[in-house]
């Protein structure tokens, strides 16, 4: 019996000193021999058979678009051994609902891009960077809880996740960069951290149903087309700090009526604004009037 498995495993999974190479079978349901330390490039690509992967512990990268578009893929756990996911990992894995991102620490650009059944994760506390656009269009996904210290949110880490609704960022972050909620059009409210001091060009571009925003304290610059399209937007709350708005960053915001800011900032907010649109700006906290342009 022990030869046969072996002869199966030969057959089935290329593995060259620890590294499975390349999956060959056409099985439902796998399990990756314990041998394995590292799943290689491309390793189950495009691999439609599949809908449930057994990792053992002891692998501790797995690389870029290693399960890409393996569409029937239903659930996937990694082990507490896993450290780096690569590149489109499990890129256009359409049926994968339920992730366990276990200790991982790194999580690398597109790996859960086009995950179209994905609604709901935790990003775990151990997770100390990820790549640009990890969840970029991922059409069901609702909620996201962040458990880990991240500095930075990458790039379109949410662009074009038209469901998400709840959002749970770390009080550790710093920079919101650009794109990274845009077309997010079923978020109504989201609590930007206190630390946060940057926020990036069209990082909330067509939230179409944000409501309110309030902008942390650090904040100094508003880039070019922030909240373009937001056409929900009530209510900004901008910080003292505030001493530059770029090009376009409330157009297309046809709700907004109420903008808390400081006096400075009162003639450079009427480039973002169509003729006629009533505003009512609340200055310093102390006096506020509405002004129309």
């Amino acid at each position: 019996m022990a030869n046969l498995e072996e002869k199966k495993y030969s057959s089935d999974f290329h593995i060259i000193d620890g590294k499975l190479v390349k999956y060959r079978g056409r099985g439902f349901r796998i399990e990756i021999p314990s041998v394995v330390t590292s799943i290689e490039e491309d390793a189950f690509y495009n691999c439609d058979s599949i809908m449930n992967v057994t990792l053992p512990e002891g692998i501790v990268t797995i690389k870029d678009s290693a399960f890409s578009m393996c569409t029937n893929l239903v659930e996937i756990k990694l082990p507490n051994s896993v450290v780096s996911i690569g590149k489109a990992c499990f890129s256009g894995c359409s049926s994968l609902a339920k992730v366990d991102l276990g200790s991982v620490q790194h999580i690398g650009e597109y790996a859960f891009s086009k995950c179209a059944a994905l609604s709901n994760i935790i990003i775990p506390k151990s997770v100390k960077t990820m790549g640009k656009s990890v969840f970029f269009l991922c059409s069901s996904l609702y909620e996201v809880n962040f458990l880990a210290n991240l500095i930075v949110l990458p790039s379109s880490t949410f662009e074009e996740c038209k469901a998400l609704n709840i959002v749970t960022l770390p009080k550790s972050l710093e920079t919101i960069e650009s794109s990274c909620f845009e077309e997010c059009s079923s978020l109504k409210e989201l609590e930007i951290p206190v630390n946060v001091n940057k926020i990036e060009g069209l990082a909330f571009k067509e939230c179409s149903s944000l409501k309110e925003i309030n902008i942390p304290f650090q904040v100094s610059v508003l880039e070019n087309n922030t909240f373009e399209g937001c056409k929900s937007l009530e209510k900004v709350k901008l910080p003292l700090a505030i001493s530059s708005i770029g090009h376009g960053v409330f157009e297309g915001c046809d709700s907004l009526r109420y903008i808390e800011c400081n006096l400075a900032i009162k003639q450079i907010l009427k480039k973002n604004f169509t003729w006629g649109q009533g505003l009512n700006l609340k200055l310093n906290k102390e006096m506020s009037y509405a002004i129309y342009f």
